[in-house]
């Protein structure tokens, strides 16, 4: 099963994928095997998960992770601040 929405509360059981643009909200009784992508996500004490889960990244973001790590070029670029007592800009 494939959820794809703008918001989703679980309240029971779900087996499968479940994206949302927005909010994913997990209550009490939420019982997930799959995978989750959101926006943002509130997680019920309680409620129960198994997968993999991605929540509170832009798509710009998520490009820059592969595999979840981040690119190499991102990483050169850290390093060679850090070695050049250089802080991050904000």
């Amino acid at each position: 099963m494939k959820i794809n929405a703008e918001s989703v509360t679980i309240e029971g059981e779900v087996e499968g994928t479940v994206v949302a643009s927005g909010q994913v909200t997990l209550s009490e009784s939420a019982q997930v095997v799959g995978d989750l992508k959101a926006k943002t996500l509130t997680v019920s004490a309680g409620s129960r998960m198994r997968g993999n889960v991605e929540f509170g990244w832009n798509d710009s973001e998520a490009a820059k992770f592969a595999n979840g790590r981040a690119h190499e070029t991102d990483k050169t670029v850290s390093a060679a601040r850090e070695q050049a007592g250089v802080s991050r800009e904000l």
